[in-house]
């Protein structure tokens, strides 16, 4: 018997498909999403963590057009400095009309606008200071990203070999996989379900650099999800995948891995995995 995971797709208002190159950014979405640690709307600590990140996620998008490494640590730095100098224009503006308005008639929008600039003003200098701790070791590294923006995640990184995929998809739940993931040829279906999208995937680009979310294993079988369409379900035989995914070579050449711890010690597995998963 096999394991397969329902994970919410993203990017909704983007026909599900992932801005600039950032999929790292989107698998840990998805990730959070499905182990019921960030959904969007509440709030809490983890929201705030998550908008800081989102900060970079479009500074990194708004570079691809006009830089040859979106991922320079100084041009992003730069961005996110001219982004504060304006909110902080806004804000001193706002200030000033709001004194200046001894009428009281456009108070209620010009609190509304201070409260506005204070939030983007608080975002972009969490943001910056998540980036200061990353300077020595730039934006690479997608474990150190996460863990300095998002430490509520608890992202954990982790290694497993080609047979073990299924024993720690049960275990841990999706797995944040990366390599030459980019699909090169394919064939699209409907599931048995009749709703779900199917990929067939039979050929990668081996000279791609792209992260996917691993989602179940059946036999000689994975199924995984592209952010580039994340609401289609994607299978690929495992040969083309392992031989395609990253690995560390001094680990006894093992499948490098990313997720977010969600279980506590005296689990086999979360309730999400539980909740989630079905038999295939």
């Amino acid at each position: 018997m096999g394991i397969l995971y329902k994970v919410d797709p993203v990017a909704k208002n983007h026909d599900f498909k992932q801005k600039g190159p950032t999929c790292w950014y989107y698998v840990a979405k998805m990730m959070l999403k499905f182990h019921g640690l960030y959904d969007g709307e509440k709030k809490d600590e983890i929201y705030d963590e998550w908008k800081s990140l989102h900060v970079i996620r479009k500074i990194i998008f708004e570079l691809k057009f006009r830089e040859g490494d979106p991922y320079k640590l100084a041009s992003i730095m730069a961005k996110l400095k001219i982004k504060l100098d304006k909110v902080d224009a806004s804000l001193k503006k706002a200030i000033n009309d709001k004194e200046s308005d001894v009428t009281g008639a456009f108070v209620d929008e010009l609190n509304e606008k201070i409260k506005q600039c204070g939030q983007k003003n608080a975002d972009l200098t969490k943001a910056a200071a998540a980036l200061d701790q990353l300077k020595e070791k730039g934006l690479s590294h997608r474990k150190l990203v996460l863990q300095t923006f998002v430490p509520s995640g608890k992202f954990k990184a982790n290694v497993f070999s080609d047979n073990n995929v299924e024993k720690h998809l049960r275990t841990l739940g999706p797995l944040y996989v990366s390599g030459g993931l980019i699909r090169k040829e394919s064939q699209e279906g409907l599931a048995a379900d009749g709703a779900t999208m199917v990929c067939a995937v039979t050929e990668l680009n081996a000279e791609s650099h792209h992260a996917v979310l691993l989602i179940g294993a059946s036999g000689d079988v994975l199924f995984y999800i592209d952010p580039n369409k994340s609401d289609q379900v994607r299978q690929v035989s495992r040969e083309i995948l392992f031989k395609n995914v990253k690995r560390v070579k001094r680990n006894g050449n093992r499948i490098e891995t990313l997720y977010p711890v969600c279980k506590t010690e005296s689990e086999d597995r979360c309730m999400h995995c539980k909740e989630r998963g079905a038999e295939i």
